[in-house]
């Protein structure tokens, strides 16, 4: 299962492990310097079990956020910084 998060990251479940799966041009994950295929092991120094925790961590962060993410065999620390998102054509529909 995919998830798409605020920051503009696909984060799906691979093997185990979360893995980003796709990155928005020009969002606070492109932007941060996050790339399709890099593992995420951590939010803000809490570790990542799977892609629910992640995705729940991702999206209470207020502000910015401090990924830890494995790519290739190095680990490195990815700063985040979340921005507001415009709404939906569904969100801004009245019910």
């Amino acid at each position: 299962m995919d998830r798409v998060l605020a920051y503009g990251a696909t984060l799906r479940d691979m093997e185990g492990e979360v893995q980003v799966s796709a990155v928005e041009a020009g969002t606070p994950a492109a932007q941060g310097g996050l790339l399709a295929g890099d593992l995420v092991l951590a939010v803000d120094g809490v570790a990542t079990a799977d892609i629910r925790a992640a995705a729940r961590a991702l999206e209470a962060a207020a502000g910015s956020v401090a990924l830890e993410v494995r790519r290739g065999g190095d680990t490195q620390t990815i700063t985040l910084e979340k921005t507001p998102r415009e709404k939906t054509a569904e969100e801004k529909t009245p019910a």
